[in-house]
């Protein structure tokens, strides 16, 4: 079905309506600073509602907090979006910089609009139905087929797991992710600002609802230490917005904050505490990987290989410990088809496929990734039924092949 005629009017009126907003007069550093104190300000009262939530035993709280976190991070990632390319460079009318009370409606914008992006990013591909109410000229997006009760179990797990979910990359030190920094440099890089972040943090909230109960040190807004050498500079510039690698249609590229954390203001480079040490901490190297394949995708295809090959290694070595002869890249025939990893073992077989894709951000991602797990769950019954039990193995990781 598409996008219609109708819906992408819609679209262009609210792209103009947004363009036309007052806010894209004040100078651009001083409203991409406001976004970071907004943000900052959020999310501390986020973190107060998770201690709350945790002192008092109510799981349910968690999650919903941590969702509103969720719809923070897309809030902001779109406002700094909106700021960096809107607002001019220099000069500028402070008057036009929107209050406390603007900033929250600027960010509660930007988090629909990604939404809507992202619907139309998806409709296009007729994977959800977009429909105009004339009546109330209310926008209407169908996904899916009914919801049951049993679905809900299904979403509280992934509310309560997904962002916590930290995957192993097999990424070396010495891989060459693009052609101005290796893992190395990034790991490096990152650590120094991980460092910054927590020093810079020094009140910590306290709660006397049972007793006296530290729950987290205060986020702040802190400077960036200036990188020491070449490859430091490299990584700083790709971690920053604006920046010339985020201008025009590549912008449209940069679907998670978590990849490209920092803000360039005057010179500066400046981020939000906790949500440094999270991108560059517990995300380090699932961030590093999106980040080389979006700024320099061709270095980036050439050492994918290097990751599959060790991923290969360690699945080698786990059956041959438990007793398997496994071969690796094995060839099949009637039908032609290679598997990474055969084994045999007694009267059994296992092939095994490895499905590399990058952590998905976005509708799209997730659905892309969606689709090369099924497109090898179905090469999977293309094999050869022999008279011998045959097992099919399937190993996900977060990797761009």
């Amino acid at each position: 079905m598409g996008v219609s005629e109708e819906v992408r009017a819609v679209e262009q009126q609210i792209d103009q309506k947004i363009e036309g907003l007052r806010y894209w007069q004040a100078p651009r550093s001083r409203l991409l600073r406001a976004v970071l104190e907004y943000y900052r300000d959020a999310i501390e009262a986020v973190y107060m509602k998770i201690g709350w939530a945790r002192e008092t035993g109510q799981p349910d709280v968690v999650q919903s907090a941590v969702a509103v976190e969720v719809h923070l991070h897309l809030g902001v990632l779109q406002s700094l979006k909106w700021a960096g390319t809107l607002c001019p460079e220099s000069g500028g009318d402070i008057a036009a910089l929107p209050n406390d009370e603007a900033l929250y409606a600027l960010v509660e914008q930007g988090h629909f609009y990604i939404n809507f992006v992202d619907a139309l990013k998806m409709a296009k591909h007729d994977l959800v139905t977009i429909c105009l109410d004339q009546a109330s000229g209310a926008v209407e997006v169908y996904e899916g087929g009914n919801v049951t009760g049993f679905d809900s179990t299904i979403i509280q797990h992934q509310h309560a797991t997904n962002p916590f979910h930290i995957h192993s990359v097999l990424t070396h030190d010495t891989d060459q992710l693009t052609s101005d920094w290796n893992a190395a440099d990034f790991r490096r890089v990152a650590r120094k600002i991980v460092e910054a972040a927590e020093k810079a943090k020094t009140e910590t909230v306290v709660s006397t609802l049972w007793g006296k109960t530290d729950l987290f040190k205060r986020p702040v807004v802190f400077e960036v230490p200036e990188p020491e050498t070449q490859a430091d500079a490299a990584v700083l510039e790709d971690l920053s917005f604006p920046s010339p690698k985020l201008a025009g249609k590549a912008i449209w590229n940069w679907t998670a904050w978590m990849d490209t954390p920092l803000v360039s203001i005057n010179g500066k480079r400046y981020g939000v505490s906790s949500f440094v040490k999270t991108a560059l901490g517990l995300a380090s190297d699932s961030a590093m990987l999106r980040l080389a394949a979006r700024v320099d995708p061709t270095q980036y295809s050439r050492v994918s290989q290097l990751r599959e090959d060790r991923m290969i290694d360690r699945c080698l070595g786990v059956l041959k410990e438990a007793g398997w002869t496994a071969v690796p890249k094995f060839r099949l025939k009637n039908p032609d088809s290679e598997i990474d990893v055969f084994a045999e073992k007694d009267n059994e077989k296992i092939f095994v496929e490895l499905k590399s894709t990058l952590r998905p951000e976005s509708p799209w991602e997730a659905y892309k990734r969606n689709q090369e797990i099924i497109k090898g769950d179905r090469s999977g019954s293309s094999f050869p039924q022999t008279s011998a039990s045959r097992s099919w193995l399937r190993f996900d990781r977060w990797l761009p092949r």
